[in-house]
């Protein structure tokens, strides 16, 4: 018999069992492949309980988010966006009160949960335990040590090894949060509770010191992300129906040690229209669709431009090549980034936005080259699109989600790049609404809400 199988036979034949109970007496089951407080219960899907498995495991030292990729999934490559994302949703199931209660980031190594207790399970025979249900197995390599922890939970990580077919990753494991600010509409996103109440302090003491400084009152649609490394911020000017005006919708992403500037910046010369850059290219046709995204961080970067080319295919999907640029911030230069071809077909919407499209990775290209003015281990840019390129080389779809909506005008979100606007020479060519737009637009105007909490 293989080491994972007698791993696995000797769990069934236990009749004593273990629950870890975490700083914040939160429980983590794993014969259930449950987290459990006082409050309610949440179940884990295939990369959150191995991942949290494999950082009990290995609790004496920080685990490194190589080991941890390959623990989440170790049947695919994936970048560590995934692992991010992962990471976000179980502090969230954790019920964090602040970052790192539970799971401690190492910067620049990984993660580690180092305070931990173990209380036995006691059960009278196999048959009263209830574990999950079977599905097909998969080959999963047995981190096996002589300690009581590794036992217990890696080999339960075995006997829940199940097809990616039987279990699908979370489609939006984010918390969001809408509210007003005098005439403006707010909403955030982020991982955790924490961390969107940093979100709404930062944005908060902006749009106050902005009131100070001015002496004027913003009528503005706003939506911010956090994750670990960046801030990313969307907003456009409200007209009288509340649309957005033309040409003052902006994108930033914002490093976190750089928000400071940005606080400064907005409130010495906040931007009131959007300028668009006029790229030379090889293509004789216009863009489908463009997308300006601009950098507050140490990098040289000042903005970077996807031009988006888009054709319908047989099967209703849309077939996508994306060319991308960014542009020094000491001139108008602009470098090529990358071209890349993806398919996007939308799909059943599972989340709290307005609609989720699949994008396909069919190709990637990396174009950028190095050069003296462009600080890379300082940007922001071009660290999302080494992400980027990590997930199309591994042709895995992801997920983009619609936060709104209007004629031309779409505000997306994607893991990788943030929240950012899409100018579509068409009318909403890359999303499809699943109900007419004015009735929608019209039900989140009375609601307040353009994401369902």
């Amino acid at each position: 018999m293989s080491e994972s199988g007698s791993v696995t036979a000797s769990l069934t034949a236990q009749t004593s069992l273990c629950r870890y109970v975490f700083k914040n007496e939160c429980e983590f089951i794993p014969h259930q492949s449950l987290v459990r407080s006082q409050h309610r219960s949440y179940p884990l899907n295939y990369s959150e309980h191995n991942i949290l498995s494999y950082l009990l495991a290995h609790k004496a030292h920080p685990v490194s988010k190589t080991d941890l990729l390959k623990a989440g999934w170790p049947d695919r490559v994936v970048s560590e966006a995934s692992l991010f994302q992962v990471i976000r949703s179980l502090r969230v199931k954790l019920e964090e009160s602040v970052k790192g209660e539970v799971i401690k980031t190492v910067p620049r190594v990984g993660y580690q949960i180092p305070e931990i207790r173990i209380e036995p399970i006691v059960t009278q025979s196999p048959q009263d335990l209830k574990s999950p249900p079977q599905h097909e197995k998969i080959g999963v390599k047995a981190w096996v040590t002589g300690s009581l922890i590794a036992t217990g939970v890696v080999g339960t990580l075995l006997s829940f090894a199940v097809s990616r077919n039987a279990e699908s990753e979370p489609q939006f494991p984010f918390v969001t949060h809408q509210y007003l600010l005098d005439a403006s509409q707010i909403t955030v996103i982020a991982g955790t509770q924490p961390e969107i109440e940093d979100l709404i302090a930062k944005l908060n003491q902006l749009y106050h010191d902005y009131q100070q400084v001015s002496g004027s009152t913003l009528k503005v649609r706003v939506f911010a992300f956090k994750d670990e490394q960046a801030y990313s911020v969307s907003w456009c000017q409200l007209s009288d129906d509340r649309s957005c005006l033309s040409d003052t919708d902006f994108s930033f992403v914002i490093a976190q040690n750089n928000w400071d500037v940005f606080h400064q910046s907005a409130l010495s010369q906040l931007p009131q229209k959007r300028a668009t850059p006029i790229i030379q290219t090889d293509m004789a046709r216009e863009p489908t669709s463009q997308i300006y995204i601009q950098y507050v961080d140490d990098s040289g970067i000042d903005s970077k431009v996807v031009y988006q080319y888009a054709s319908q295919t047989a099967d209703a999907s849309w077939s996508y090549s994306n060319m991308s640029f960014i542009s020094e911030a000491v001139s108008d230069y602009h470098h090529v980034l990358s071209i890349s071809a993806t398919v996007l077909q939308m799909t059943p919407n599972q989340s709290a936005t307005l609609a989720t499209a699949q994008v396909t990775p069919e190709m990637y290209h990396w174009a950028y080259q190095s050069n003296t003015i462009i600080q890379e281990n300082a940007s922001m840019a071009i660290q999302a699109e080494n992400a980027l390129r990590q997930h199309y080389e591994s042709h895995a779809p992801m997920n983009q989600f619609l936060l709104y909506q209007q004629p031309y005008l779409d505000l997306v979100f994607n893991e990788y790049l943030g929240i950012y606007w899409v100018h579509n020479s068409e009318k909403n060519t890359l999303f499809r609404p699943t109900a007419p737009l004015k009735q929608r637009t019209e039900a989140q105007e009375n609601s307040g809400n353009h994401l369902q909490q």
